[in-house]
């Protein structure tokens, strides 16, 4: 039985919660910003909607875009690429590159035993 662990962004999930407390307890009439300037009303609303932006990508976020960044091999020389470079052919051999997930399975001649 394979077993998944679930990443979570602790410091996003911190930092969202801060954002929360800092919502409700802030009073927008008694605070200033630079100055005299006023603070609207809502603002807490805002920096509240904000810390639930936050840990939302700190719990899920974060995990669509690992998911979407894969690596790739090249089937010929098999050198890996990681995802950042992107390319598509193989800068020594000039043969298209493929995904790395599965790739011995696709190709069981390549595998080492």
């Amino acid at each position: 039985m394979v077993k998944k662990t679930i990443q979570i962004k602790w410091s996003a999930i911190a930092s969202g919660v801060i954002l929360i407390i800092l919502g409700i307890w802030m009073d927008p009439e008694s605070t200033r910003a630079y100055g005299d300037l006023p603070i609207p009303a809502y603002a807490d609303l805002i920096w509240i909607f904000l810390g639930l932006i936050i840990i939302w990508y700190g719990v899920w976020g974060h995990r669509r875009q690992a998911q979407r960044q894969s690596d790739f091999i090249c089937p010929r020389c098999e050198k890996v690429y990681l995802t950042a470079t992107k390319i598509s052919q193989c800068r020594n051999c000039n043969v298209p590159l493929e995904p790395l997930e599965g790739f011995y399975k696709r190709h069981p001649e390549l595998k080492e035993e």
